[in-house]
């Protein structure tokens, strides 16, 4: 994090992702039911898109009389909202095949208030 002149932090994250390999599924080939997981290709012969994304923060402290403190806190998260597919649908049977089954989540503010006394 890196403290600004007037006394708040703001802090950054950012974080990369390789694509995850994946292969079609397909049991039929082997004559087996379409719900028998069998390569129907090399493994890992395909590969899922890579992610990144970048959280952003910022924390501000107020202080009171005594020893009470109060502290604003914005978070960030996804802050170019890339919601990138993961867990492609394997099984070629299926209308859904090479689909995303699951997206990264979208951009996300977050504020917070913490009373310290």
């Amino acid at each position: 994090y890196y403290t600004v002149p007037w006394d708040a932090n703001i802090g950054a994250y950012f974080v990369f992702q390789s694509g995850k390999p994946w292969e079609a599924w397909d049991g039929s080939i082997y004559g087996y039911s379409s719900g028998t997981a069998r390569y129907g290709e090399p493994a890992g012969s395909r590969r899922s898109p890579s992610h990144w994304q970048l959280d952003l923060n910022y924390t501000q402290d107020f202080k009171f009389s005594g020893d009470m403190e109060l502290q604003f806190r914005a978070d960030i998260f996804n802050v170019f909202d890339r919601q990138t597919g993961y867990n492609n649908n394997p099984y070629v049977s299926s209308e859904t095949f090479g689909e995303y089954r699951n997206y990264y989540s979208p951009r996300r503010v977050q504020l917070s208030f913490n009373f310290k006394f």
